[in-house]
């Protein structure tokens, strides 16, 4: 249950920093957009297929399949 809410809140965060990102013309990562089948669950393969943030001060994108992994703490 811990590492549950532990990912969540670690998901959460990624979105917050996303959506102020967003905000200022950055991209438009939300957890709908991830979420795609409406479930409230992000799965590794919603994730990989519809995180694509911009790279930031001249570096490339993050690969998704490294952040979820760092931000999926139960597997």
């Amino acid at each position: 249950m811990k590492k549950t809410i532990f990912a969540a809140s670690a998901l959460l965060s990624l979105i917050a920093t996303s959506s102020a990102f967003a905000q200022q013309g950055g991209g438009g990562i939300t957890f709908e957009s991830l979420d795609t089948d409406g479930d409230g669950i992000v799965t590794k393969e919603e994730f990989t297929a519809n995180f694509k943030p911009p790279g930031r001060n001249g570096n490339p994108p993050p690969d998704p399949e490294t952040v979820f992994t760092r931000i999926d703490a139960d597997g």
